[in-house]
């Protein structure tokens, strides 16, 4: 067992629509990436994971602030903009339900599914669609967002570095196939 699935349980979380994928840190409705920020879908993640019981403000001030002091309002914004992505109505939640002054639970049924199960992104199927190298493009495409959405600086960087690449070496082609036709005109004669 991958050491993240046996400190998170398995990657995916289901409750219909979404699929919480606690792997790559994302939230999908179908096949639609989720907007959270990273300490959003941390909450999230913590409340699914405990999804059976009541969850104290502390527990979760413990859980994903450990020995820093945060201000529990901060945990009431992230439910907002959790329940924002949701469209979880706090009046009448089908994913969050508020206990006042005590805390959250996550009321909506849970199912665990491998990554491998989930129908999310494949690069073997857009291969399979462009073939070639245009097959890249929408995988350097997701990557991409994916630095984005994590903050990975280096991350950009290495795949920038990598584009360059490509870009030189496509450069390096078409100037010897240009080439290669005066090579053979300067050896005939």
């Amino acid at each position: 067992m991958k050491k993240s699935e046996h400190e998170h349980g398995p990657a995916m979380k289901v409750f219909q629509p979404f699929r919480l994928d606690t792997v790559n840190h994302c939230l999908w409705r179908a096949e639609e990436r989720v907007r959270l920020t990273p300490r959003a879908f941390d909450v999230l993640r913590y409340l699914v994971e405990h999804a059976e019981r009541l969850v104290a403000q502390d527990e979760i001030l413990e859980a994903l602030w450990p020995e820093t002091y945060v201000n529990p309002e901060v945990i009431k914004q992230y439910i907002r903009g959790i329940r924002k992505a949701l469209g979880d109505d706090p009046e009448k939640p089908s994913y969050i339900e508020t206990f006042p002054r005590r805390g959250y639970q996550f009321i909506a049924p849970v199912s665990d599914e491998s990554a491998a199960a989930s129908p999310s992104f494949s690069p073997k199927g857009i291969v399979g669609r462009f073939g070639g190298k245009e097959a890249y493009y929408p995988i350097l495409e997701a990557l991409g967002q994916l630095v984005r959405d994590s903050g990975g600086s280096r991350v950009a960087q290495t795949l920038a570095e990598a584009k360059l690449l490509r870009q030189i070496l496509a450069e390096l082609q078409k100037l010897n196939a240009n080439l290669a036709p005066q090579k053979s005109k300067v050896e005939t004669r």
